[in-house]
């Protein structure tokens, strides 16, 4: 992951949010660069790419779950597998470093989906 260390003040903040996609830039020291640039298209970027890395860590893990960011603002976390069972939602929603993140991004629920067409809504307070 790329980081900026110095950010000139005078930068107009539309400069920098332009610079995101172009650098792949996500965050700035340890700040997301959502809260930075403010922009609602850097916060959906961020989930974006949260989603993506959550999946190749789990598939690193040898886990088949695909997890994408959907919804008009990117809000709903959704882990897709066929694992989907009390013992995985379970292990997910008590993960309390995991769900730290999920709500640090802004995510506001997560959709468990087994691919077969049941889903199971978590609500993230």
């Amino acid at each position: 992951m790329k980081k900026l260390m110095v950010i000139p003040l005078l930068l107009p903040m539309l400069i920098a949010a332009l610079l995101i996609p172009s650098s792949g830039l996500t965050e700035v020291g340890d700040i997301p660069a959502w809260k930075i640039f403010g922009t609602e298209k850097a916060q959906i970027m961020e989930r974006e790419n949260f989603a993506k890395s959550l999946t190749s860590k789990f598939l690193d893990s040898g886990l088949d779950v695909w997890v994408t960011a959907v919804g008009k603002k990117k809000t709903t976390l959704k882990m897709s597998t066929r694992l989907v069972g009390n013992v995985f939602v379970h292990k997910i929603i008590n993960n309390e470093s995991l769900i730290s993140q999920m709500k640090g991004k802004g995510f506001k629920k997560i959709l468990f989906d087994d691919r077969d067409g049941f889903t199971y809504p978590h609500k993230l307070e």
